[in-house]
């Protein structure tokens, strides 16, 4: 299919979050160590949460802003319980996201991909310890930190995929690490 064709073609899907699911296990296949669907249904809940931009900012003192993960992070050992966990998990899921979806716009920016990175696999290895075990795997969100480049390199060819910019009639096989 020509990526004319590509562009062209009507998506049939059930929801966005089976959509990112699909493409990202398609992508996920041809990785020379593909990571587990698991991790794959999580990332396409991620991706589905984000597609509502307002979910990339807050909301202070009634205007929209940028979320400063690191602060955030930060303030987060403030509270405890589910308030804790909610911010920890924002704070890694929107850095995974960035990460993966917005790679190649904060490229070269002040705070740049590596910030986002280190941010992103600190707040999932804080996560991991609030909650050892998710999807009845023990070590979950550390094993997501482990793993955190892998994921949002897939995000970033299902951002490029879907955008046109990803040439799929060549075929390519993906070489990372995988960190179990």
């Amino acid at each position: 299919m020509s990526k004319a064709n590509n562009s062209d073609a009507v998506i049939l899907e059930s929801s966005l979050q089976a959509f990112f699911f699909d493409e990202l296990e398609r992508i996920n296949e041809k990785f020379q160590n593909p990571v587990s669907k698991e991790k794959i249904f999580y990332s396409s809940l991620v991706m589905d949460k984000f597609s509502l931009s307002e979910q990339l900012f807050e909301m202070v003192e009634g205007r929209k802003r940028d979320k400063i993960l690191g602060i955030k992070l930060l303030e987060s050992s403030q509270y405890s319980g589910r308030k804790k966990k909610e911010i920890v998990s924002d704070v890694a899921e929107t850095s995974l996201f960035i990460c993966g979806y917005f790679a190649d716009s904060v490229k070269d920016k002040l705070v740049d991909i590596g910030y986002y990175r280190e941010i992103g696999q600190s707040a999932y290895q804080m996560l991991n310890s609030m909650v050892p075990s998710f999807y009845e795997i023990d070590s979950f969100y550390y094993s997501v930190s482990k793993n955190f480049d892998v994921l949002a390199r897939l995000m970033n060819l299902v951002q490029k995929n879907s955008s046109g910019h990803f040439d799929e009639v060549s075929p390519y096989l993906i070489i990372d690490k995988k960190i179990s």
